[in-house]
C-alpha cells in the first residue's frame, strides 16, 4: 500500500481502499459500535483478525475485526478495529501487518 492508489493496491481496477475518514463515516454509520454493528452494516464487516507482522502467525480470528485503510504515515497506515465486547475504533499498525480489506469504488 502507498496512498490511495498506491502500487500495492489490492482492489481491482475502478476500486481503491477507504481513507481513514471514509472508514470512520462508515463506523459511526453503525447501529451498534462493535462488531455486531460492523455485521449489520451494508458492508457485513466481519472478525477475521490479522497476521502478525512479526511472526506471520494468525491472530483474533473470530474475535475481532482489523481492516487496512489507505491512509499511510511513513511505515504505519491506519485500521479500522473492532470485536463483540468492545466499540470500534481506528489505530495505527505496521504496514507489514496483515489487516483484512474491504474495497470501494472510486
Amino acid at each position: 500500500m502507498a496512498g490511495i492508489s498506491g502500487t500495492n493496491n489490492p482492489c481491482p481496477d475502478g476500486f481503491r481502499l477507504p481513507t481513514n475518514a471514509e472508514f470512520t463515516a462508515e463506523r459511526n454509520s453503525w447501529s451498534s459500535n462493535n462488531a455486531a454493528g460492523a455485521f449489520a452494516s451494508p458492508l457485513k464487516l466481519s472478525m477475521a483478525g490479522s497476521r502478525s507482522s512479526q511472526f506471520g502467525s494468525m491472530n483474533s480470528l473470530g474475535t475481532a475485526g482489523r481492516y487496512a485503510s489507505s491512509s499511510i504515515s511513513g511505515t504505519y497506515f491506519r485500521a479500522t478495529n473492532f470485536s463483540s465486547s468492545s466499540g470500534s475504533s481506528s489505530s495505527t499498525a505496521y504496514r507489514s501487518t496483515g489487516h483484512s480489506v474491504r474495497c470501494i469504488k472510486n
